[in-house]
């Protein structure tokens, strides 16, 4: 069995001990019924959250374009408020929202689990392009609305849900925004009392009147606690006249206050905050990333070395020397061999090529194939045979995140360490390269400035204990890699120049190529030694550079 799935299960185990030992009181409640969101791309649809005390204008406006505009299907869930069951209430509802411009607004409540459930109560929602959740108290709407032993499939939180995978927007204020959580605070001033939401943002929990009611103790106390027994969770705090506004994996601060993210200690890193003001935007994938890793059991940095038998070629970017074309294609088995080429980090679009292809077929590989599945991360049976026969994988650049996305913690990702373990070749160029290593370096699906990114902190882990940049002095990158290093020390820092490849093979690096391979090493103590090794040079990992 490979690690990378002895990992994943690990994880599944953690997820459970935790709903069996903390949460015996909800897991009566829990149920699959959860938003379908693509752990790539990110939710489908728009999510328009206020933290209470007024909706900010910003708010409002982003909730009428992700609803296509104020003539599309409306409706407004007040049954958080005591004061929903008052017709007279509901009607002020629906004119008030008339008066904001929607032409077709549909009131939906009941108190009635039951008729919660049924077609007619559920007509209105089938067709909406936009749910408005009003504040109260979100006990209310969860005891309504919310999956629960009886009916895990609860068919009103499944019709809300469906609006937002339909490319539609679901809104709300104050509990209309905490209820959004699949993990969900559903009380208690300084004490967190938990519960289930609608399962319309996981691995977040949301708390709202944020620092108006001082609720910083209790978001800490319920985000450490799913920490504490192997729950990954981010902490979301709204201030009053505050929203969030999400749509795929880009995430907006709007209004008049600020979001408070909280992750709790894990994984070797203290517990951590992040105030974000209005204006400011954030990966949803990427914080979600960073809490589940901080609940993961992460293994400390091993002693440079790679798979017994197999070969690796990292290539700095840009022009790929005949020389370095020719090493890869020996190392895969020429006109015998059988090579699949891997666009990922270039995008996910699907069709999307590589050049590559025709380059290995004129440079003699017998087979070449595209690693192109429907499905990144359940790419199918056709896709898996031919990794399976591989002798050889080439990463196109791009942005590194992109694999760990697609291929982190799947069977591709061991399927590609597979092909290293029974003695073949991996190969890669810019983004290609630094995946090999284990430290990852500008893995930020925000940028490439931020050399560490939480949630993408490491590679495939082909070249243990390294991190791999690339355009190294095209760039001018030293001083970045210098700063990973110090934060570092244990780590082996690579940096290579455009046009220049190492080729490792039984722990020891040959440069090939146009420029320069460098070292910048402190693993002797003191500061980083920084050296430059050209073509034909060899270099053991595993022996610290000394002054």
């Amino acid at each position: 069995m490979s690690a990378a799935v002895d990992r994943a299960r690990a994880a599944t185990r953690r997820v459970a001990l935790w709903c069996g030992l903390v949460a015996t009181p909800l897991t009566a409640q829990i149920g699959p019924a959860v938003l379908r969101v693509d752990p790539i791309t990110g939710i489908p649809g728009h999510l328009v959250l206020v933290g209470g005390g007024g909706t900010p204008d910003a708010a409002r406006e982003a909730f009428a374009a992700a609803a296509g505009g104020r003539d599309a299907p409306l409706c407004v869930i007040p049954t958080a408020s005591a004061r929903a069951d008052d017709a007279a209430y509901c009607g002020s509802l629906v004119e008030e929202w008339r008066a904001r411009g929607w032409t077709d607004v549909t009131v939906v409540h009941t108190r009635d689990r039951q008729e919660a459930q049924s077609s007619e109560f559920l007509a209105p929602l089938a067709r909406a392009r936009a749910v408005w959740i009003s504040g109260g108290q979100q006990s209310r709407l969860a005891e309504v609305y919310a999956s629960g032993a009886a009916d895990p499939q609860h068919a009103a939180q499944v019709a809300i849900q469906r609006v937002v995978e339909r490319g539609g927007v679901v809104g709300g204020t104050s509990a209309g925004a905490a209820i959004a959580s699949t993990f969900m605070i559903a009380g208690g001033r300084s004490e967190p009392q938990l519960g289930f939401g609608l399962a319309l943002l996981n691995h977040v929990i949301v708390d709202q009147h944020f620092r108006q009611r001082e609720r910083q103790g209790r978001l800490r106390l319920a985000v450490d606690r799913h920490a504490l027994h192997g729950g990954g969770v981010l902490g979301m705090g709204l201030d009053e006249r505050t929203a969030v506004w999400i749509h795929g994996r880009d995430v907006r601060v709007l209004g008049d206050g600020a979001v408070t993210l909280r992750w709790a200690a894990g994984a070797g890193r203290p517990a951590r905050e992040q105030l974000l003001e209005p204006g400011a935007g954030f990966d949803l994938v990427q914080v979600q990333r960073a809490a589940r890793m901080r609940a993961r059991l992460l293994p400390d940095p091993g002693a440079v070395g790679l798979p017994d038998g197999g070969t690796l070629m990292v290539v700095g970017g840009g022009r790929l020397p005949e020389e370095v074309l020719q090493r890869f294609v020996d190392a895969a088995g020429g006109a015998a061999g059988a090579v699949v080429v891997v666009p990922t980090a270039g995008g996910f679009e699907a069709g999307r090529g590589s050049r590559m292809v025709d380059v290995l077929r004129r440079s003699g590989v017998g087979d070449v194939a595209l690693f192109q599945p429907e499905s990144l991360r359940a790419p199918g049976e056709l896709e898996l045979a031919k990794l399976r026969r591989a002798t050889g994988v080439w990463f196109d650049g791009g942005r590194q995140w992109r694999l760990v996305d697609a291929y982190a913690d799947t069977e591709v990702e061991a399927a590609f360490r597979a092909v290293l373990e029974r003695g073949g070749v991996v190969g890669g160029s810019s983004a290609g390269a630094t995946i090999q290593g284990e430290l990852l370096v500008r893995g930020h699906p925000l940028g490439n400035t931020v050399m560490l990114a939480e949630g993408y902190l490491r590679g495939f882990g082909y070249l243990e204990g390294v991190a791999v940049d690339q355009h190294f002095s095209q760039r001018r990158r030293l001083p970045d890699l210098l700063g990973v290093v110090r934060r570092h020390p244990d780590t082996l820092g690579i940096g290579l120049d455009e046009g220049t490849a190492i080729v490792v093979r039984d722990g020891e690096a040959e440069v090939v190529g146009t420029g320069s391979a460098w070292w910048v090493d402190a693993r002797s103590g003191g500061e980083p030694v920084v050296r430059g090794f050209s073509a034909g040079a060899r270099v053991r990992l595993a022996d610290p550079l000394r002054d």
